[in-house]
């Protein structure tokens, strides 16, 4: 009766150990599988060579090419020399042990992660914290019609480190590498947000931000929101220059900008026309301050150095504004109120002129040429005194005068007319018509060529004028040219 028990609690024991050895075998097998998988991602091979190259330089390339991310502190690399190899589908434990080789550095390889420390025994130095290993990220930003973008903003996500692209478009930022994520924008542009993941150059194209333009103002030192601006600022583009005929800069803004008053034309297309922003400063002058391409043009406007030692305005005779050609003219902008003194000082008094030429853009070769033909007369006859008129008009100015009598100049016979030589028997001259140049001739003919590649953008133009006043004498003849060329020789050249 006994047997039968025993042999069921056999059978049950029996099954219970091949349970457990089963359950040991599975284990096992897990766990080989893991080493495996583990010496696999070990295995991982790398190809890279140089000369020279400093260790941190070193370590973007073994994240690009397995995935591993490099942590060490920046102290810890003082005063380690660059280092050369030569490798060839090495794989990657054996790689770090030799870029690591002979030198006081020691590394742990856990979960994705490499950590570069110090070998025990070795000097440690004073470390205050751990330095994040910084990757030099660069790349080139450009519109949507190939134009570089200069002075973008690209800020590095969650802080206030951040560069700006230079003329080029190009930029170069270091960007430690628990941070994947720049934040690129500028003015009436949409911004954008570029993940780096394992790139070291980017391209970036920027959209227009069509709803936010209007709200854009040019100011002396780039563009601010209209509701960040405190001045009045007029603005003069392209398209509104390319339809006024004009021979001087200062004439494009004739009737064209609110707030600006210009008056000029005496009918002389050399002389100089009187532009009014603001009113007299303290030393008597009322001549706006004129801004080239960023540069102040000093012709002695709203300025001391404008004043002789008599008090006398000296200026000269020539209007050097007419030597610029209103066809190389891409903009012009006027500051009106006075905080425009906090960009160009004093000299900003009576107002500012911001002149922006032309410069070549995106795109094929362009050839521009532009020609204007035309006359001109005076419309309206000026009504003049005849001889005797003006012989009576004298006469009549001096009796009012008693004290007068007698202090005429020593030509006082010509206004006697008990003398033979009085000048009311005189014939009437017609002195009108005597200086009038009747259908005086226009001509203007510029041409331009520009364009713009990767590395190089170019405008040049010239341009021939002749202008003859409506009085005889008064002409303006211009012969001009303009070259401009911008040249990036490499990523820290440009000329």
């Amino acid at each position: 009766m006994l047997l039968k028990p025993l042999c069921k609690a056999h059978l049950l024991n029996g099954a219970l150990t091949k349970t457990a050895l089963i359950m040991k075998m599975t284990f096992m097998l897990l766990t080989v599988a893991f080493l495996q998988a583990s010496a696999g991602s070990l295995a991982q091979s790398i190809t890279y060579s140089g000369k020279n190259v400093p260790l941190e330089k070193i370590f973007p390339v073994i994240k690009k090419q397995t995935g591993y991310v490099v942590f060490c502190n920046a102290h810890i690399l003082e005063g380690i020399a660059p280092i050369s190899i030569n490798a060839k589908n090495v794989g990657l434990e054996a790689f770090v042990r030799e870029i690591l080789s002979g030198l006081s550095l020691d590394y742990s390889i856990k979960n994705k992660t490499i950590v570069i420390s110090r070998k025990i025994g070795q000097p440690a130095g004073v470390v205050t914290r751990a330095a994040p290993l910084l990757l030099p990220i660069k790349g080139n930003i450009r519109n949507t019609n190939g134009e570089p973008l200069s002075s973008v903003s690209i800020i590095i996500k969650g802080t206030n480190i951040g560069v700006v692209s230079d003329e080029g478009g190009d930029f170069t930022i270091d960007v430690p590498q628990q941070h994947t994520t720049l934040v690129i924008s500028s003015a009436g542009y949409i911004t954008q947000e570029v993940n780096l993941a394992d790139k070291l150059y980017i391209n970036v194209i920027l959209e227009p931000n069509n709803l936010g333009l209007t709200d854009v103002v040019v100011i002396g030192y780039g563009s601010r929101s209209k509701s960040d601006v405190i001045t009045s600022i007029s603005t003069l583009g392209e398209d509104r220059i390319s339809k006024t005929v004009a021979s001087s800069p200062e004439l494009l803004m004739q009737g064209q900008m609110s707030g600006v008053q210009v008056i000029g034309n005496t009918g002389d297309p050399f002389q100089r026309p009187v532009v009014r922003v603001r009113g007299i400063n303290t030393w008597g002058i009322t001549d706006p301050l004129y801004v080239i391409d960023g540069i102040p043009i000093k012709e002695y406007g709203a300025g001391i150095e404008a004043l002789t030692l008599d008090g006398q305005y000296n200026r000269g005779p020539m209007n050097i504004m007419s030597m610029i050609d209103p066809n190389d003219i891409e903009s012009v902008s006027v500051l009106k109120d006075a905080s425009a003194g906090a960009i160009y000082g004093v000299r900003a008094a009576n107002g500012v002129i911001l002149i922006t030429t032309k410069k070549g853009k995106s795109g094929k070769p362009s050839v521009n040429y532009s020609q204007r033909n035309g006359v001109k007369n005076i419309v309206k006859r000026l009504d003049l005194l005849n001889t005797r008129q003006y012989a009576d008009f004298n006469n009549a100015l001096y009796a009012s005068d008693p004290a007068s009598s007698g202090s005429r100049s020593v030509d006082n016979y010509v206004f006697d007319p008990a003398d033979p030589r009085y000048l009311g028997n005189s014939p009437t001259y017609d002195w009108f018509e005597a200086v009038r140049n009747k259908n005086a001739v226009s001509q203007d003919y510029s041409v331009n060529v520009s364009g713009m590649s990767d590395k190089t953008d170019y405008f040049v133009s010239f341009g021939y004028s002749n202008n003859y006043g409506v009085n005889i004498s008064n002409y303006l003849k211009r012969y001009n040219g303009n070259i401009k060329l911008n040249i990036k020789i490499n990523d820290y050249l440009r000329a």
